[in-house]
């Protein structure tokens, strides 16, 4: 349901003239309920495990996805220097990492494994497509 809130949420404005004046109202408000969805899920996603440790992840996740923010392609610097980029996303992926396989069952760990290469993949093909400058809107 969180997934689906979202999706709702980020296409909204597309749709609504309403919504998309808000959005252009309340930019770091409509973000902001984003992320909180977007972590929420990460959590009920990681159901059985220990909260704390789900919340870690989330939160770890969150960072990567914040230093990561701007593609290649933006026009706006970087949030942080490169080298402070690939020590924070190595701390960030080796932690996460280390809460998988320490709590992890086995066959959790297997599918979130197969989960993780597949959205790797869909990445990937994304970021190909993005340089190859296919756009869905003129």
């Amino acid at each position: 349901m969180l997934y689906v809130a979202e999706v709702l949420i980020v296409s909204l404005p597309a749709f609504l003239a309403v919504a998309a004046s808000i959005y252009l109202a309340h930019p770091s408000v409509y973000i902001g309920v984003c992320l909180f969805l977007y972590c929420g899920a990460i959590v009920v996603g990681l159901r059985g495990w220990p909260v704390w440790s789900a919340i870690v992840v989330a939160v770890s996740i969150l960072g990567l996805s914040f230093i990561f923010g701007y593609s290649s392609g933006s026009l706006m610097e970087p949030n942080v220097s490169e080298t402070a980029s690939t020590i924070i996303a190595a701390v960030c992926a080796i932690l996460c990492g280390l809460i998988v396989v320490g709590l992890a069952p086995p066959l959790a760990f297997t599918r979130r494994v197969i989960f993780m290469m597949v959205g790797v993949a869909a990445v990937v093909l994304l970021s190909q497509v993005n340089h190859l400058g296919i756009a869905a809107t003129p």
